[in-house]
């Protein structure tokens, strides 16, 4: 969603709020409702994020087409992001937060909507990307890369995807060796175990090509070396533990 206002006032985002939907067909109703919620978040504004969420219930009691709701579910997740925001809700990595919750819950519904097929492409990994981006916040990181790969399978270089990919590699590679190297053998099994989020398939975010995706090509390309290096070092390691055991 693209912001038509740069940070617009308060009395304009009270316009916003005061308009009705009834007389908008379901396009131009799903461009208000996107808009507004932009703007609420750019400007931290409670109320048009609680407006925006009673026009969503608003518009989903129309016969829509399955794009439509799925994009509604999309959107319902961009306010409880937004009210995230507003509520420093983003600072913490508590799962029991409800608008985080509401948040992952939209994303599934999204995703797992018959529209969702339907909608292009971008969106789609959009929508997966954030979805994954928030498991991997709450410490379901296996279940983010499951759904990372998702959004990788539809557009093979969408940035936010492969960045935060070859982050959790990194990371991934750093447990091993340290694990390796201090002794810690039953944890290194485990991480060797893991899934390998290393590999040279990993892409992501659309919107950023050029330099950004250049980078992301390196990076890959090292850490998918890095990680098969500490794989290997892994497994020789615990053959020549069982050896002598």
């Amino acid at each position: 969603m693209k912001a038509m206002i740069t940070n617009p006032g308060f009395e304009e985002l009270n316009k916003q709020c005061e308009r009705s939907i009834t007389k908008l067909s379901d396009a131009e109703a799903l461009a208000h409702i996107g808009q507004l919620i932009d703007d609420a978040f750019d400007a931290s504004f409670e109320r048009g994020a609680k407006r925006a969420l009673h026009l969503l219930d608003e518009l989903s009691k129309r016969d829509l087409a399955d794009t439509d709701g799925a994009l509604i579910e999309y959107f319902r997740a961009n306010v409880w992001a937004a009210r995230s925001h507003i509520a420093n809700v983003r600072l913490s990595w508590s799962w029991e937060a409800p608008e985080r919750q509401a948040e992952l819950l939209a994303l599934s519904r999204a995703s797992n909507h018959p529209g969702f097929a339907s909608l292009d492409k971008v969106r789609q990994c959009q929508i997966l990307t954030n979805h994954a981006n928030l498991l991997h916040m709450v410490g379901r990181t296996i279940d983010a890369v499951a759904v990372w790969d998702a959004a990788l399978r539809i557009i093979p270089g969408f940035a936010m995807a492969r960045g935060n990919r070859t982050r959790i590699a990194a990371g991934r590679a750093r447990t091993r060796l340290g694990a390796v190297l201090g002794g810690d053998y039953p944890r290194a099994r485990l991480s060797y175990h893991l899934p390998d989020v290393a590999r040279g398939d990993a892409v992501a975010r659309h919107e950023q090509p050029g330099g950004l995706r250049r980078h992301h090509r390196w990076s890959l390309r090292f850490f998918a070396a890095l990680g098969h290096f500490y794989r290997l070092i892994s497994r020789t390691t615990l053959s020549h533990q069982k050896n002598n055991s």
